[in-house]
């Protein structure tokens, strides 16, 4: 799903904003997952990608978590959802972004 913004999304607080306001799914509470919940959608062995087709559309690439490096606060958890794998990434290096909310 992508949508155009009418201003400079500059990090990913500025993108959730951005997201919300758009009401996307006719909701506001979209935010950026932590690093298990992203993780959770990964499976053991598969690759290219690591993640059922079944989670459409974003299944390729390194995605961003809410979830901060314990070991150093410029960086952050990323998936990388066609290897299957999970590290620490720079925050200033490029990645996807991929949202969630809770169902109630």
């Amino acid at each position: 799903m992508s949508f155009a913004f009418s201003e400079l999304v500059c990090d990913t607080q500025d993108y959730v904003a951005a997201f919300n306001q758009q009401r996307m799914c006719g909701v506001t509470d979209w935010r950026m997952p932590m690093r298990q919940e992203l993780d959770s959608i990964t499976h053991a062995g598969r690759t290219a990608p690591a993640v059922d087709v079944t989670y459409p559309p974003l299944t390729e690439g390194v995605y961003w978590t809410v979830t901060p490096s314990a070991a150093d606060p410029a960086s952050a958890w990323v998936v990388d959802l066609d290897a299957g794998s999970i590290e620490t990434a720079s925050k200033t290096t490029a990645g996807r972004i991929r949202l969630v909310r809770e169902v109630r």
